[in-house]
Parts: structure tokens; sequence; C-alpha cells
């Protein structure tokens, strides 16, 4: 009898993505678009793909579907592409939206033989927004309103950077309370992975260490998981954001400006877009590097695969005497001599700063003179 090491392995049979890679093949002229849909959202069913990112995939490859003329998949051209990109604006999808539901089209393309149909400058190019941040008194104002619950939740947020889903699977066991960290792990009988598959730890101030210790002690009722934060029902709680805008409403802290891309008013219930759980996540990046936290470090503790998505919070880091520096230079000097003589020095600037008017001294270092 031969040993198991001289034995042949057998592998399993290959999963076809379609029925042809070659374009020019007789067969891939005559796959049907609908099979290659179905061909590719069968080798990407969960688990090979979170469930949120499948179900995203298969709306999207339906809709092209639908919209799109042709039948055949070898048929379809650039034309085609452009016009459902097209039909996503018209339905009001965001640029960088659309390129991302293009990419997943292109995919299915791809892995039949069909590329190149998009040029570079046919895709939009989304505008990088401004990572926008709580602001210390927006801070103060929410922990205030919180009950005892509500505050160690949110503070969690702020004080880890998690995402909405790794703190919505946090266990105990996450907790470590003697090396004052917390960690994301892989939770099987949930379902739940990291992203990026990667298992991280995050150390945390001392403070909320505290917190977790009396919120744990008072924590009651069905917990058969041993979360951080169960629903009563002892599940992940999927609510944490719809929450935080029901406090802040609830508290007199929404900008009562702005309306949801529903057309909900923050002024007339709790839509505020000013308040949001990735908030939390961008106010911990910026404020590890204003306190001197490396990149490579802050990296980590995001669970960021690439450093460069971790490097677009450098722009936001605020020297803590940029505004000084500023006010006493040549331009600042400038525009302060034209500030009225009467003005109160008491009056508040949005930064709580009193305004006044520079001295002669600072003038002349920055070379103008004062009136």
């Amino acid at each position: 009898m031969p040993s198991l090491a001289t034995q042949p392995i057998a592998t399993p049979p290959a999963v076809p993505l379609a029925q042809a890679s070659e374009p020019g093949a007789p067969e891939a002229k005559q796959l049907s678009l609908a099979d290659a849909v179905a061909a590719f959202l069968k080798n990407i069913e969960p688990p090979q793909r979170e469930p949120k990112t499948y179900d995203e995939y298969r709306l999207v490859l339906h809709k092209f579907q639908a919209h799109c003329p042709k039948k055949i998949l070898a048929e379809i051209n650039r034309d085609d592409l452009l016009e459902f990109m097209r039909h996503l604006y018209s339905i009001g999808n965001e640029p960088y939206t659309i390129r991302n539901r293009i990419a997943i089209v292109e995919q299915v393309l791809k892995l039949n033989g069909i590329t190149g149909l998009l040029h570079k400058r046919d895709k939009p190019v989304p505008v990088r927004t401004i990572r926008e941040m709580y602001q210390p008194e927006d801070m103060e104002a929410l922990f205030k309103a919180c009950d005892p619950d509500e505050r160690v939740r949110y503070m969690f947020f702020l004080l880890s950077g998690e995402r909405d889903k790794e703190v919505r699977h946090s266990s105990w066991s996450d907790i470590d309370f003697n090396g004052q960290c917390v960690r994301v792990t892989a939770k099987k009988q949930l379902r739940f992975k990291p992203k990026d598959k990667e298992e991280r730890e995050i150390p945390v101030p001392q403070p909320l260490m505290q917190l977790l210790r009396l919120y744990k002690a008072r924590q009651s009722g069905e917990n058969p998981h041993n979360l951080v934060f169960p629903t009563d029902k002892g599940k992940t709680d999927k609510k944490f954001e719809n929450k935080l805008k029901r406090l802040a409403w609830r508290s007199g802290l929404n900008c009562g400006h702005c309306k949801s891309k529903y057309g909900n008013r923050c002024a007339e219930g709790p839509h505020c877009s000013k308040w949001g759980l990735h908030k939390f996540r961008h106010t911990f990046a910026t404020a590890s590097l204003e306190s001197n936290v490396s990149i490579r470090t802050l990296q980590e503790w995001m669970g960021h695969s690439d450093i460069e998505t971790t490097m677009i919070y450098l722009k936001f880091v605020k020297r803590k005497d940029i505004a000084q520096i500023i006010d006493r230079g040549q331009l600042g000097q400038l525009a302060a001599q034209f500030v009225p003589a009467e003005l109160p020095t008491t009056a508040p600037c949005p930064d709580n700063r009193p305004l006044t008017p520079p001295s002669s001294q600072e003038a002349t270092v920055a070379g103008f003179s004062s009136p």
C-alpha cells in the first residue's frame, strides 16, 4: 500500500465563471448576458463575498441587465456602458457610486474576455471631499446629552476608531482590561470577518476601560454571543446610527438646515447629516496624527490595507499654533489694519478666541506698520 505522501491529491473540479473565456470562440459569441450574470453571481455567493457586497453586485448587474438592450454578451459595446452610466446619473447616483458600479459590470465582461470598452476619460472622477470631524464642542454637547449606556457606546466609537460593523460584533473577549486595548477579531458564529481579513489591536485610554467596567457590571438580559453592545434580545445591533440621530434630535443638537437624500429635513426630525458613526472614525484618525502617532501605526489601528488611505488624514492635521502663525503673518497683519477700531475686543471669533488688533511690535515684525 503506498504511503500517504506518495498518493496523488485529488483536486475539486473548478466552477466555470462562464461558458468561454475567449471572445472569438463560437460559444462566447452565443453566451447571453443573463447567463454570464448568473454564472458570475453564483461564484461570489456568500461566504465567498460578504452578504452586503453580494447584494450590491446583484443589484447592479440586474440593473444593467434590465437596462441594456443587448442580450448577447459579445454584442455589448462602449455605447451600452456609457448609456448605463447616464442612467445611473439620472436616478441620482453620485460619481463615486457610478465609478464603482460600472467597475462591477466590467468585471463580468473581463471574465469573459471582453476588455477595454471604456476609455479612462469615460469614467467619472469623484471629488475628494473633506473628511468631516467632530469639533470638541460637538462631542462635549453629545456626551452630556447621553445616558450612561449611550455615553459608553459612542465613546467606544470615538476612542477606538472602529467601523460600525466592527463595534456591532465586538465581544467582551475583545476587551483587554489589563492590556488597555480592544481587538477586532473574526466571529465565525456570527459570520463576521474583519475588513481585508485582518484582525487588529487598538490601544485605548484608561477612562474608556473604566467606563466599560461599569457598563459590564450593570449589563443584563440575553447575550448568547457575549456581545459588548447587544440588542435587548442579545443580537447584533444594526441601529447605532439611527439611535445617534435620535439622540441628537431629542437633545436639540441638529444643525436645523440640512436635508437627507430622501428629502427628510433635520429641522423636522432625527435626520441631521451632522451626526454619523463614521465621523467618529475620522475624528479618531485626525486626533491620533495630531498627537504624533506615526502614519504606519495609525494604519494598523484603522485596519487600512493601503497606507494611501490612511495618508488622506494628513491633509486635515492642524498644527496647534497654526492660527497664531497665520494671524502674525504678513497677510494676516494686512487684513488686521482694516478691522474697525470700535469693534469690541470681547467679540468672539468662531473658535472662541477674542478678536484683537495687532500690536505695533507684531506689525513691525510682519513687515507692516500699524495704523
